[in-house]
C-alpha cells in the first residue's frame, strides 16, 4: 500500500486539479506500492478505471458506464496536468497502468515561469 505516496500527494500543491481528479489520484496512490517488489515497480497504479470509478462514486461494487466515464475524465485531467503518465495501454483482460509523478517519486521537472510579467522591478 502506498501511504508514503498518498502522503506526498496530500503535501503537493495540486490546487489546479478538480476535487474529482484529486480523489482519483488519492485512490491511485493508496493502491500503488511505495517500495518496488521483484514483480511490481513502485509508484505504479495498475488497478484500471473500474476501481477509480467505484471510489469516485462511493460504491463497493463495479460501477456503471457513468462511473467509468467519470473515472476516465479524472484520469485524463491527471495526465494533462503531468501528475501521472501512462506506461501501458488497456487491452482485453489487461488494465491500463500509470506511473505516479509526485513527491519523492516525481521524475519530471516542473516548468519554471521566468517571465517578468507581473514582477516588481
Amino acid at each position: 500500500m502506498g501511504w508514503k505516496l498518498a502522503h506526498s500527494a496530500h503535501k503537493a500543491a495540486l490546487t489546479h486539479l478538480s476535487p474529482r481528479a484529486r480523489l482519483a489520484l488519492d485512490y491511485m496512490c493508496w493502491t500503488a506500492l511505495d517500495v518496488a517488489r521483484k514483480d511490481q515497480a513502485a509508484a505504479e497504479y495498475w488497478g484500471g478505471h473500474l476501481g477509480v470509478a467505484a471510489c469516485l462514486l462511493g460504491l463497493d461494487e463495479a460501477p456503471t458506464n457513468k462511473g467509468t466515464v467519470a473515472a476516465q475524465r479524472a484520469i485524463k485531467e491527471l495526465l494533462e496536468a503531468g501528475v501521472i503518465e501512462q506506461i501501458r495501454a488497456a487491452a482485453p483482460r489487461r488494465n491500463a497502468a500509470y506511473r505516479i509523478l509526485i513527491g519523492e517519486f516525481w521524475k519530471t521537472k516542473q516548468p519554471v515561469d521566468n517571465s517578468t510579467q507581473g514582477a516588481l522591478i
